[in-house]
């Protein structure tokens, strides 16, 4: 027990630790919130922040990401890679603290910065170091533990490595050394296509060849370059007294190789394979030898050229001068000529020139258009060749496929558009030949279209003076004479619509008139209907276009409804629908008491009425889908529509409200249209742009609100302004000229106590905003401050705005856009 003196002195001791508890909650408190000189706005969910002229980034949290960047990629690129194979190229190398990380241009981490260096120059691998060690990390992760001072990979198990300045090989897979510590360097063939089981190594200043089992192959006797590496049983890159050799492992025979060429992957340069054949190499001189080992073609050629297993002939050279072999060994095209032969069309005839002039040989060795004195080869749509022949400025053909020659006589050729048929030019007339040179259509037109008309090959327009007609390329006769204005089809029709002098016509495909050029308009139903509308006062008359049959419409003023085979008819002040199949009106709800005053086209199976002054919806068969009960009534968007009530018709006083596109009202008629709306009515400022999900609630107040496309509401009419964010997070919102956010269920996360805001986007067209989280947000006298999706501060302040990007690093970020309050509550069109 204490004593009553004890006792006091008991509770203020617990008080002051109490209070001292406070102050140190209050220290802690304040030292968590970091304040900098100045900062940016968030991009891909970093910030740059700055004290005392150094810049560092911080992330969503506010913790400092990295303070270096290496690179000149900025976070603002909107492309990044995503090809799986390889490492991505576009990437921000970043540093913390000294240590290095990397990246995407999209903010998502592949390394972290905690390594010594990344060298990120090959899409293959990374090598990166970290506490002096070394290891290469592939799009699959780290290939290797860091274990050693550096290290190559050979395959996919096998990598060279180096340890206290020696090399040796290790074994992924098994984790140990299958080559100790050893050698002075490793060499090894990389490039090649199949991987090698050995490895070129120096020991004592020379070079040998030493295989995974560690055995010595070649000795180490040799000097080394990185050239003419092979991964066979060749080795083309070990020299000796500065002469090359050519080692065959073997047969252990070493030679020295005076041609020193490159050969291909999988021969000596002594001995070289060529298709099917082996070409050698003897005192300087080539010849060739078939599967069967038989010289055919003597040692005394300067090259031999082998062209491909479906080529019939060989190109040989002696002395500069080409000619042909065949395989052989016959010469088939004496060496004479001053280039190799190149094979064309398929290799069905070849080309070479001789005294400046080109010649073509066909497969058989056999000179063709001799005559001729310029070639093209020519690849038609469906890929099959041709050769061109040009003489002067005229133009024509060879056909290897045929035999066919077209003597050049056309002043312009082109292969292009079509698989079958050329177009042809004679002067400044064009037309069409076939690959045998049959006229397919005359060259005497201006402009021919051979695909004008749909899944129809048979007929062309064609073109003279600005008029058009058509021509029937089967009976080679024009069946629709050059004198109309335009020609029209239709990819479900079988007639088409002609017009001269702004009258219009119809006629079938064989040229035959079903409507005579005299009327007014021409517009299809469908594949069996169309509507002709007469020049002048008249009846309009339907066209049977399997019949041919013309149908004269027992009313003056008659339009395609585009719902179904409806037409929709006004008539003496009145409107209804018409059946064309059953040649009778459509009675329905619509019809009862009347026919309505007004009908326009349907749209998605609906058509707006006006019955008795008041506006509604009907369907095709009549009947009501939305009762003619409101003074107007918008189109539908994402199935819902505005509906309106008069209150005042003199002073134009109208409520609104919402229905769905059963007629129920979804949204009651109890919101304002204000007068600026009323004077210049727009559908966007009720539902924004086609794809917004949102309707929009206004009050003579001034005030706004949102409701869902259900009817649900989102944000209450209490706003003076609301801008959805483009990308979904929410809304931003002003009252009495301050910023505050809601979520996008409408939720408050920050009060409206705001002065100012930094967006990514301002205001556009379509009403919205951008912003990304933390946002920065300022109020009157008082720090910037970034705020994060639940409105609360990550606990960085900045005293400045400035931009993401520093002038060294890269392109700007982008504008971002500072808005302060608007200076009245004006409403936003959209909403």
């Amino acid at each position: 027990m204490f004593a009553p003196g004890h006792l006091c002195l008991q509770i203020l001791y617990m008080k002051y630790r109490l209070l001292a508890s406070c102050f140190l909650l209050l220290s802690l408190s304040a030292s968590a919130q970091r304040k900098f000189e100045a900062g940016s706005r968030y991009v891909q969910g970093f910030a740059r922040v700055v004290n005392q002229g150094q810049s560092s980034y911080i992330d969503s949290t506010g913790k400092i990401a990295f303070d270096t960047v290496y690179n000149d990629r900025s976070l603002s690129d909107t492309w990044a890679d995503t090809d799986s194979i390889y490492l991505p190229q576009d990437i921000l190398q970043v540093g913390l603290k000294g240590k290095q990380g990397v990246m995407t241009v999209l903010g998502k981490w592949i390394l972290l910065p905690e390594y010594d260096t990344i060298d990120t120059h090959s899409p293959e691998q990374w090598i990166v170091k970290k506490d002096h060690k070394v290891s290469l990390y592939t799009p699959k992760g780290f290939l290797l533990p860091f274990r050693f001072e550096d290290s190559n990979q050979l395959d996919s198990i096998t990598f060279a490595v180096k340890e206290k300045g020696k090399w040796g090989l290790y074994n992924k897979n098994k984790d140990e050394l299958i080559i100790p510590y050893t050698y002075e360097d490793i060499d090894y063939c990389y490039g090649c296509t199949t991987r090698g089981n050995y490895i070129f190594a120096q020991k004592n200043g020379k070079w040998g060849v030493v295989s995974f089992q560690n055995e010595v192959l070649v000795p180490f006797e040799y000097d080394h370059e990185h050239m003419n590496m092979r991964s066979d049983e060749w080795i083309e890159s070990l020299y000796k007294n500065n002469q090359k050799m050519s080692i065959n492992l073997k047969t252990k025979k070493v030679e020295i190789d005076t041609c020193e060429c490159l050969p291909g992957e999988d021969v000596s340069s002594l001995d070289t394979q060529l298709g099917p054949f082996t070409g050698q190499r003897r005192n300087g001189k080539w010849g060739l030898v078939n599967k069967a080992g038989k010289l055919i073609l003597d040692h005394v050629y300067d090259d031999i050229n082998y062209y491909n297993d479906s080529t019939a002939l060989i190109g040989i050279v002696r002395n500069e001068k080409y000619g042909l072999a065949d395989t052989t060994g016959r010469i088939v095209v004496p060496l004479a000529f001053g280039s190799w032969f190149e094979p064309m069309c398929g290799n069905e005839v070849f080309q070479s020139e001789k005294n400046g002039k080109e010649v073509i040989f066909d497969k058989n060795g056999k000179q063709i258009l001799a005559q001729y004195s310029g070639f093209h080869e020519m690849v038609m749509e469906n890929g099959s060749r041709m050769l061109a022949i040009i003489q002067g400025k005229l133009y024509g053909f060879y056909n290897p496929a045929t035999g066919k020659i077209v003597p050049p006589k056309y002043t312009s050729l082109s292969y292009y558009g079509d698989p079958k048929f050329l177009n042809v030019g004679m002067g400044d007339k064009y037309g069409y030949i076939d690959k045998d040179g049959n006229t397919v259509v005359p060259p005497i037109y201006d402009y021919v279209d051979l695909h004008a008309v749909p899944r129809n090959e048979q007929l062309v327009k064609i073109s003279l003076k600005d008029k058009i007609g058509l021509f029937d390329i089967k009976q080679q006769k024009v069946i629709l004479p050059v004198v109309y204005d335009y020609i029209s089809t239709y990819d479900d029709s079988t007639v088409m619509m002609v017009t001269k002098n702004g009258l219009s016509g119809v006629y079938d495909f064989n040229g035959k008139m079903l409507a005579p050029v005299k009327y007014r308009d021409v517009v299809p139903f469908d594949s069996l209907y169309t509507l002709l509308q007469p020049k002048d006062t008249g009846k309009a008359e339907i066209l049977n276009k399997r019949t041919h049959v013309l149908y004269k419409l027992p009313f003056d003023t008659a339009f395609v409804a585009y719902e179904g085979r409806l037409m929709l008819v006004w008539q003496q002040g009145k409107s209804f629908l018409y059946d064309i199949d059953k040649k009778q009106r459509v009675e329905g709800d619509y019809s009862k008491g009347g026919f309505p005053e007004y009908m326009g086209y349907f749209s998605n199976h609906r058509a707006i009425v006006v019955k008795n002054q008041k506006f509604g919806y009907i369907d095709g068969k009549g009947n009501y889908v939305v009762q003619p009960k409101y003074d107007y009534i918008s189109s539908f968007h994402k199935g819902v529509a505005a509906v309106y009530e008069c209150l005042d018709t003199a002073a134009r006083i109208y409520r609104y409200g919402y229905i769905d596109s059963t007629g129920k009202e979804i949204v009651p008629v109890i919101y304002d249209v204000p007068q600026e709306l009323v004077q210049k009515y727009s559908e966007e400022a009720f539902f924004g742009d086609d794809d917004s999900e949102i309707l929009t609630l206004m009050k003579n107040n001034g005030k706004k609100g949102i409701a869902g496309l259900n009817g649900r509401i989102i944000v209450p009419v209490n706003f003076d302004r609301i801008s959805p964010e483009k990308h979904g997070r929410g809304y931003l919102v002003t009252l009495d000229e301050k910023f505050g956010l809601l979520d996008v269920n409408g939720r408050e996360i920050v009060k409206p106590v705001y002065d100012r805001i930094m967006l990514d986007d301002i205001e556009g067209y379509d009403g919205r905003v951008g912003y990304n989280f933390p946002v920065m947000m300022k109020q009157e006298n008082a720090d910037w401050t970034y705020l994060d999706e639940r409105g609360k501060s990550i606990g960085v302040s900045v005293a400045e705005y400035i931009d993401f990007s520093t002038l060294d690093w890269g392109a700007p970020a982008g504008v971002p856009v500072e808005v302060p309050p608007p200076p009245v509550p004006l409403p936003a069109e959209g909403n």
